[in-house]
């Protein structure tokens, strides 16, 4: 009886015993399976880290790795871009990427295969985070392969500096000198100016709006004076007519450009007094949907502070415009364009005008 008693107390010990000692296998094994798998993954990390990069290490030589980045391309140069800066050797590599633009830039003629290795060059020199060399980007500059000068300017707007400032201003001044004007209106001098932030050469800028149209150019203007911009936008705008308005493809203006300008001029707002003012009047009847409704965005502001003014600049101009303006402003009546067409109809005087207002019943 007193055995029994004892195997029955002792039989629930026995038990958890055991399935302690099962939960602790069940631990043990999870613990391996976790290590198999961090081990694995590792494994194919760095597999994708070294697929293009030829395996760098340590003791890898900075020339072979930039060597075999300005090889091969793209893929390398990002793993030689991580080597160089997980093993701090961006100043030896800065220094060696230098000397191969520099000698690059004096070589009397560029085959195919060294304007790619330029190309990559010029990659990786970006990619490092020492300051340009002026004196490299003056070489560029002087170039007379026009790869090389477009290198050199995109080097200038990701880098800029008080010496390659200088270095831009004397080679614009070249420029305007021979009257080369195809190359005063490549749209990355308008970046370089703009991060360069040469003020100077804003008049430039607006020449290069006004003849190519680019939106580059208008950008780098509303960085350098962007009060200055909102009045010199005008225009541009004015360069089309009413007509060319009414139609859904544009030849004088670009629609890009004029939807940065319009945009720039809700925080900017343009000078009423300016002759060229109506050029918002006249887009606003625009039959491209997305300039009418940015140049009335661009009129709102202005609505509200100087709506008689307005309503009697509106009224001088041709009674097509005025009815065009009119019907496109039908679409959307807001609280304030009703203000602005009421005074409208009072001060102007064709009946054909008093007409189409009379129909929006006010």
């Amino acid at each position: 009886m007193f055995r029994l008693l004892v195997f029955i107390l002792a039989l629930p010990l026995c038990f958890s015993c055991i399935h302690g000692d099962v939960t602790e296998r069940k631990k043990i094994a999870k613990k391996k399976k976790r290590q198999r798998h961090a081990k694995r993954m590792a494994k194919n990390r760095s597999k994708v880290r070294y697929k293009f990069s030829n395996d760098f290490q340590k003791t890898t030589k900075t020339s072979y790795v930039i060597e075999s980045a300005l090889e091969r391309g793209q893929p390398t140069i990002d793993s030689a871009t991580r080597f160089l800066r997980a093993n701090r050797r961006w100043k030896e590599g800065h220094k060696y990427v230098a000397n191969i633009l520099w000698n690059l830039s004096k070589a009397p003629e560029l085959t195919a295969k060294q304007n790619a290795r330029l190309l990559r060059a010029a990659v990786l020199y970006q990619d490092s985070p020492y300051l340009a060399q002026s004196t490299i980007v003056k070489k560029l500059l002087e170039s007379p392969y026009s790869s090389a000068n477009q290198i050199a300017l995109v080097i200038s707007s990701s880098k800029p500096n008080k010496k390659i400032k200088a270095v831009l201003d004397s080679y614009l001044s070249r420029l305007l000198a021979l009257g080369d004007m195809s190359a005063l209106q490549n749209p990355l001098i308008a970046e370089a100016v703009q991060a360069n932030r040469m003020i100077s050469s804003y008049s430039v800028m607006k020449q290069n709006l006004m003849t190519s149209g680019n939106e580059s150019f208008a950008r780098a203007m509303a960085s350098l004076n962007p009060r200055q911009a909102s009045k010199d936008f005008l225009g541009y705008l004015n360069l089309a007519n009413y007509e060319e308005l009414r139609q859904l493809h544009l030849t004088q203006v670009d629609a890009m450009t004029c939807g940065f300008i319009f945009n720039h001029l809700t925080m900017f707002y343009a000078p009423i007094e300016d002759p060229n003012f109506v050029a918002l009047f006249l887009y606003a009847t625009s039959r491209n949907k997305m300039l009418s409704d940015a140049a009335e965005k661009a009129l709102e502001p202005l609505v509200k502070r100087h709506r008689h003014y307005l309503a009697s600049l509106l009224a001088r101009m041709p009674p097509t415009v005025q009815i065009s303006f009119v019907d496109s402003a039908r679409h959307n009546l807001s609280p304030v364009k009703k203000l602005f067409l009421r005074d409208f109809r009072r001060i102007t005087a064709n009946e054909d005008v008093h007409f189409e207002v009379d129909s929006l019943r006010l």
